[in-house]
């Protein structure tokens, strides 16, 4: 493509972009043609990227029922992509580009600014998207986001510290570090044949743990890393935890860790050793596929959601909440339902100081909040397809909640239950949202 024709290709596109970013229709509306010319829609089609760091563009074609051929892309303006439509964005921000992907002869585009880091603390939620591999870097729910950057193939979780200043993201065999003064990302060397998932910080800020998914019975299934501004983490010790560990929770000491093992129907609690290693002082049985899990260290309880399904455990199953008393990991009572017998709740989360809990259900698609420590059910909250794991912002009162297969996520005031923010779009496939309340990296 020539730079004349380019240029056409260009402003084409940007009223395209603009025009599939309105949700607004102005005057009366034509009649559907017989037959569409086919498009090619880009995603993300508006996004803003840190300078110096890369994010992932996505093309489908609409319209032709031919089978898809491959993408060309290309990028006009600052930065460079990639034949995977991966831009890395140039050092400097205040630079603008438009990229273009071509599918046979049909073109599509999307606009991108190349912006700095957010001010120092600004930062109130961090969406990790595991499709993407990207973390979406937000302000207030009532503005756009920061930016985005990539940090791998995919996107486990992430945390961040009580300020804002720094966050540890997983990502496949890795543990990613970020700076969020200067927005750049050090790695962790790989493990190989791990796939990390769920982050928790331990200690002040001085280790993190990180579950490992494909871990067996056996093997390490809780990766502890030492972490130190400026540096990669570095994996200093493993820990088993059962079959396929997912859920990870931390207590109030900042040492002690609970985790659960969907494929073990086991919560094993562990606690940081100075050296950085982690010893096994508890566990106790749960029903089938425990996978969300929270505590409440207020009231010494543990809050296991198991995500079990009658595809799995047929007449048998029992999808819903339990609830163990700290330290001695006894079950209080039976387990409860938390919606359909394919509710299949997944994420726990609890906001101490308003006595409640919240449980998401990836099969009914939506939250249920029940009272603590009666687990009375207050209320059922309508949300996005799929959500997955909540996280509660304490010092605001605020839920996020990500929906996987939408990718969007709400907001909602703890305390009212009020629907803050309804599907505020982010990166493909969120799977967890980090708040400020963990501590400050040393």
């Amino acid at each position: 493509m020539n730079k004349s024709a380019a240029a056409v290709v260009i402003a084409f596109f940007a009223a395209a972009v603009a025009a599939r970013s309105s949700s607004v229709a102005f005057g009366p509306q034509s009649a559907p043609q017989a037959t569409a010319a086919p498009r090619v829609d880009v995603e993300p089609a508006n996004v803003a990227v840190f300078a110096g760091a890369a994010v992932r563009f996505h093309a489908r074609i609409v319209g032709d029922a031919a089978a898809p051929g491959a993408v060309s892309w290309e990028a006009f303006g600052a930065g460079a992509i990639d034949d995977e439509g991966r831009y890395q964005a140039p050092p400097l921000s205040g630079t603008t580009a438009s990229i273009v992907a071509t599918i046979g002869g049909s073109v599509g585009g999307a606009r991108l600014s190349v912006v700095e880091p957010p001010p120092a603390g600004a930062g109130q939620a961090i969406v990790a998207c595991y499709d993407d591999g990207e973390l979406d870097v937000r302000g207030t729910y009532r503005v756009p986001a920061f930016g985005r950057l990539l940090i791998g193939d995919s996107a486990g979780d992430v945390a961040v510290d009580e300020k804002a200043a720094f966050a540890l993201a997983t990502s496949g065999e890795r543990a990613v570090a970020i700076d969020l003064a200067t927005m750049t990302s050090l790695a962790s060397a790989p493990s190989v044949g791990a796939r990390f998932g769920e982050v928790v910080l331990l200690a002040g800020g001085a280790f993190a743990a990180a579950t490992n998914e494909n871990a067996g019975a056996s093997d390490g299934g809780v990766a502890i890393f030492r972490l130190k501004r400026g540096a990669a983490p570095q994996l200093t010790s493993t820990a088993r935890a059962g079959e396929t560990p997912e859920g990870i929770a931390v207590d109030a000491d900042g040492r002690t860790m609970y985790v659960t093992a969907v494929n073990g129907n086991v919560v094993t609690r562990l606690v940081l050793n100075d050296d950085g290693s982690a010893r096994t002082t508890g566990s106790t049985r749960t029903g089938t596929r425990p996978f969300g899990i929270a505590v409440d260290s207020r009231r010494n309880l543990l809050i296991v959601a198991d995500n079990d399904t009658p595809t799995l455990s047929g007449t048998k199953s029992r999808p819903g909440l339990e609830m163990f008393s700290l330290p001695s990991m006894r079950r209080i009572g039976d387990s409860i339902a938390t919606g359909t017998a394919n509710a299949l709740p997944l994420g726990v989360a609890v906001d101490p100081a308003i006595n409640r809990v919240f449980v998401t259900n990836e099969g009914d698609d939506d939250v249920v909040v029940y009272a603590l420590p009666s687990l009375h059910r207050v209320a059922s909250l309508p949300v996005g397809r799929t959500p997955w794991l909540p996280s509660i912002d304490t010092h605001r009162h605020l839920l996020y909640v990500p929906n996987a297969r939408d990718d969007t996520f709400e907001v909602f005031d703890t305390r009212t239950l009020a629907h803050v923010a309804s599907k505020v779009g982010t990166c493909s496939y969120p799977v967890g949202v980090a708040v400020p309340g963990g501590p400050a990296v040393k």
